[in-house]
């Protein structure tokens, strides 16, 4: 997606030792062009505040902004946040809804 001109964020609930772990395999920040990590901000999904976080922090338009979780009631508070949001099981969910 990235080769295709997508920006790639992280709305993760992910705690900090896990994040710990996945980026020592993965490097996060090489995959992503950033991100919001609830250990560090202390907001979870589904709360709407999270989604406003990272609409501002990147400066993103809602409009152009697609979400993707696996967890419907995180897609369902997204929406109401005014972002197109899809619940995915595989990568051919998102592409099918790009």
């Amino acid at each position: 997606m990235k080769k295709q001109g997508y920006k790639l964020y992280l709305l993760t609930n992910i705690t900090e030792d896990s994040y710990n772990y996945i980026n020592d395999l993965i490097n996060i920040n090489s995959i992503f062009d950033g991100g919001i990590y609830s250990y560090q901000e202390h907001i979870i999904k589904p709360d709407k505040r999270v989604y406003n976080l990272l609409i501002n922090k990147y400066n993103l338009k809602r409009s152009e902004t697609i979400f993707f979780d696996d967890k419907e009631k995180n897609v369902i508070s997204a929406i109401n946040q005014g972002i197109s949001s899809y619940v995915f099981r595989s990568i051919e969910d998102i592409k099918n809804n790009i």
